[in-house]
């Protein structure tokens, strides 16, 4: 496997920042403009306001290929301006560190003394969804405003059932987006990104949101890339610990030893 893939792998696995199936009694669609989504866009504007700095601790086991890793680590979120993510293996020894600024993002690996510095166009040719500051920094905490233009979505359908589910479309040029929004909670089931002509796509599965500091954050999600219909990159995560703070320190700082690489 090439360091490229390699280092790639690892950006997943800290970003992938989800089985869930609902049983369905009667469906009827709507026309987006029809649907009256003014509950959800104001519970989804005032969480936004609410979020703050936060740092959460996680585990996660990150399964490749059919090859388990279980990790544990921390991530660190200034919102709107930082997110700082590190890994560590079972026995605690640091496997990488990422750093996700507003336009780019460094990769830090100490078993090769290395730093990987790329784009985020790049990182979208590999996870086959687009993929920005923003929409990391919403995945993380569990907002619906991960999915890019969510109060433009063209279509919705009510699963009227058991659950009530609320099921929104968007279909555009490059992407199809199904996201799955739970009709009491207001709060996202399931995201899943796709190309209709790209073989890859990416889906993500929010479990057990919990409030802290009055913010709506998930204790648990699944990232699942899929790629020709195998399940290639999976992994769950668990946050263990969520705490809100003003200041977070950021540590990045790169060894005058290490080497720097463009991706």
């Amino acid at each position: 496997m090439s360091n490229r893939n390699k280092i790639f792998i690892f950006c997943s696995g800290l970003i992938l920042l989800l089985d869930t199936s609902c049983s369905i009694t009667k469906k009827y669609e709507l026309r987006f403009k029809d649907f009256d989504k003014s509950n959800l866009i104001e519970s989804i504007i005032y969480e936004n306001k609410q979020i703050s700095n936060i740092i959460i601790f996680y585990s996660a086991i990150v399964s490749y290929n059919h090859v388990e890793q279980s990790i544990t680590g921390q991530i660190r979120i200034i919102k709107d301006s930082a997110i700082w993510i590190n890994a560590n293996a079972k026995v605690g020894i640091e496997i990488g560190r990422a750093l996700f600024t507003t336009n780019d993002f460094k990769i830090m690996i100490p078993t090769q003394k290395t730093v990987y510095e790329g784009s985020y166009s790049l990182a979208e040719k590999f996870l086959g969804s687009p993929l920005n500051f923003n929409s990391l920094q919403y995945a993380l905490t569990g907002s619906l405003l991960a999915v890019e233009n969510v109060f433009d979505f063209t279509e919705a359908r009510i699963e009227s059932g058991p659950s009530d589910d609320i099921l929104m479309f968007s279909r555009n040029i490059n992407y199809y987006t199904d996201v799955v929004i739970d009709s009491k909670t207001l709060k996202p089931k399931n995201i899943k990104i796709y190309r209709s002509i790209d073989p890859i796509n990416l889906e993500i599965r929010f479990k057990n949101f919990i409030t802290i500091d009055k913010i709506q954050l998930p204790q648990s999600m699944e990232i699942i890339s899929i790629k020709n219909g195998n399940k290639n990159t999976k992994i769950e995560i668990n946050y263990r610990k969520i705490e809100s703070y003003r200041e977070i320190n950021i540590p990045f700082k790169i060894p005058g030893r290490y080497e720097i690489k463009k991706l």
